[in-house]
């Protein structure tokens, strides 16, 4: 009891580790891969080499968690403001 214990307390603790790493990172998206085989690996292929997969056992059935930078959001569009220029002339 006190191996499972001392276990649950290390999966914990390095899940919060590594989700702190990746958050000082930036804006951050993750994707749930299912299964926890090639956890890690099956992120790097999805989302490049940047993504880190997580296993997360807490839950009873150990589920694979991709935690990846997401792309920075699109500027607005200005074409109404191209349109009103126009108009001015």
């Amino acid at each position: 009891m006190e191996k499972k214990i001392s276990y649950v307390l290390f999966v914990t603790f390095f899940i919060i580790s590594a989700l702190v790493m990746i958050e000082a990172q930036g804006n951050l998206c993750r994707d749930g891969l299912g299964t926890c085989e090639d956890c890690d690996q099956k992120c790097k292929t999805k989302y490049g080499p940047s993504g880190q997969g997580n296993c997360d056992r807490s839950v009873g059935v150990a589920l694979c968690t991709c935690f990846y930078p997401c792309s920075p959001p699109s500027p607005p569009s200005t074409a109404h403001l191209q349109q009103w220029n126009y108009s001015m002339h």
